[in-house]
């Protein structure tokens, strides 16, 4: 039986995985290493040289918990599994988001055992 929270989730998940394959442009994409981990993950930014992107870290609600900040052309960004206030965050998936303009593209993350 799927109760309102469980199918809050699903449409959010579902949204966000909508969006990630409609609205992104072909000049860039975003990548996770490891993932799953329990560790740092590496987020891998590209970009084309002259543009820069918003980079955050959301809960499966879409709620921002820790803005990793502007990225620009191939970089390499760094999330330790905190929030906004260095607190390590309970196991589950969470999404990281990059803002490029009017566009976005997510990508899954998953912390398995914390």
């Amino acid at each position: 039986m799927i109760n309102q929270l469980d199918s809050l989730l699903i449409a959010t998940v579902m949204r966000l995985s909508l969006e990630s394959h409609s609205v992104a442009e072909p000049n860039f994409a975003i990548a996770a290493k490891p993932n799953p981990s329990n560790g740092v993950i590496r987020i891998n930014l590209f970009l084309p040289s002259h543009q820069s992107a918003i980079v955050n870290i959301l809960d499966i609600r879409g709620r921002i918990i820790k803005k990793l900040g502007l990225g620009r052309g191939s970089e390499n960004l760094f999330w330790h599994g905190d929030d906004a206030y260095g607190r390590s965050v309970p196991s589950g998936v969470y999404i990281c988001q990059m803002k490029l303009g009017s566009t976005s593209h997510e990508t899954k993350l998953v912390l398995p055992n914390r």
